[in-house]
């Protein structure tokens, strides 16, 4: 298994948190959030790991070389360096798409999304079905939900407080569809990644726009969450708090 985990960002919702620390580095309980993330991707079978790096770049690069033949012996790592340029989700996969095997697909996650998701099982329905790209979601309370038919295929977006659509689809249309929100985990093939780059026109882009912008003409499909994995979104002080509490109580 090969992935792509996103560490890039600015953590500006961690604050104070993040004023000397990047996101990846802020602790849940005893270990930085980006250990939690890995130990669950390798655990799973990852032996390929890609780390893209921005704010506060040289401790997260100092953290991976410091910490991985310990942690992580049968893995290899690498680095996607934006310090120059922040790229925003697609862009950084796209940049970061020489690091990988391209006749392998890419099982990609956050630094801030704290989850055990059964990736090995989810990738191997995903090479089965032969899919472009498998997004995992969940049925939960955002007012941003993708839109998918019976068939699971990726068909649009919404937004469900101004009624804002993506991806084609009509007004008339969204109660044929079925409601999910992103968990920020999703598994996408090489090829993928560079018609997006070629559609986006442009390097900085947002992964779910690259997916919108093609989920007409690739097979993007959904797999939800089933409820006994847990999914936390750790981006805010508050969140992380929710998370802590969790997992202490465990």
């Amino acid at each position: 298994m090969q992935a792509m985990i996103f560490a890039a960002g600015l953590g500006t919702r961690l604050k104070p948190l993040t004023d000397n620390t990047p996101k990846a580095l802020v602790k849940l309980g005893d270990k930085p959030l980006i250990e939690h993330v890995i130990d669950h991707f390798y655990t799973e079978g990852a032996r390929r790991i890609v780390v893209n790096v921005h704010h506060f770049a040289n401790q997260v690069i100092d953290y991976i070389n410091n910490n991985s033949k310990t942690l992580w012996p049968k893995a290899t790592f690498a680095i996607s360096d934006e310090s120059d340029k922040l790229l925003d989700t697609g862009g950084g996969l796209a940049k970061a798409l020489p690091l990988f095997d391209p006749n392998e697909p890419i099982v990609v996650g956050n630094a801030d999304v704290i989850c055990n998701a059964p990736l090995a099982e989810l990738l191997n329905m995903h090479k089965r079905i032969h899919n472009d790209a498998t997004l995992l979601t969940r049925a939960r309370n955002t007012n941003r939900q993708l839109l998918f038919d019976d068939m699971h295929y990726l068909c649009g977006w919404i937004n469900t407080t101004d009624g804002k659509l993506k991806g084609g689809v009509k007004a008339a249309d969204v109660p044929m569809y079925h409601q999910q929100a992103f968990c920020g985990i999703h598994i996408i093939e090489p090829s993928l990644v560079e018609t997006m780059r070629d559609e986006m026109n442009t390097d900085v882009f947002g992964i779910i726009d690259g997916y919108l912008k093609l989920c007409q003409a690739k097979d993007i499909m959904n797999i939800e969450l089933r409820k006994e994995f847990h999914w936390f979104d750790v981006g805010t002080t508050e969140k992380l708090e929710n998370a802590y509490n969790f997992f202490n109580k465990r």
